[in-house]
């Protein structure tokens, strides 16, 4: 064996993105799709708030549902609204504001195992709150 083939690889200090790693723009990093840094409080307070107002419709369709969701399932409600976020804002080119007013309906429509397709959705306008 030579030294060369003991030598351990150089660390890659300088990586760089391709457009072509990211097929589409719901898949470019999630913070390219924020408004700004400062409004990811806002963002992750939408996800709460939808997240929170799912498990409290649960619990009145089902009183006897466990009130203590698991960690998977906060987990999976998560990655719903991540995934309509990345949809509304790279996808189909929604605003911030827009792509949040629609996320309790869109993670709904998610734990029910349905695509959420705002034009379709009740025939509702949207306008900005």
């Amino acid at each position: 064996m030579s030294d060369e083939d003991t030598k351990p690889e150089a660390p890659v200090t300088n990586l760089i993105l391709d457009p072509s790693d990211f097929p589409n723009e719901s898949q470019k990093p999630f913070a390219k799709l924020l408004d700004d840094p400062q409004s990811a409080q806002q963002v992750f307070q939408a996800f709460y708030t939808a997240i929170l107002r799912s498990f409290v419709e649960d619990a009145k369709a089902n009183p006897l549902r466990d009130l203590h969701p698991s960690r998977e399932e906060l987990k999976h409600r998560w990655s719903i609204c991540e995934a309509w976020f990345r949809r509304a804002r790279g996808d189909l080119g929604y605003s911030q504001e827009r792509a949040l007013d629609n996320m309790y309906r869109a993670l709904r429509a998610g734990i029910d195992g349905q695509v959420f397709d705002p034009g379709k959705a009740d025939g509702r306008i949207w306008t900005p709150t």
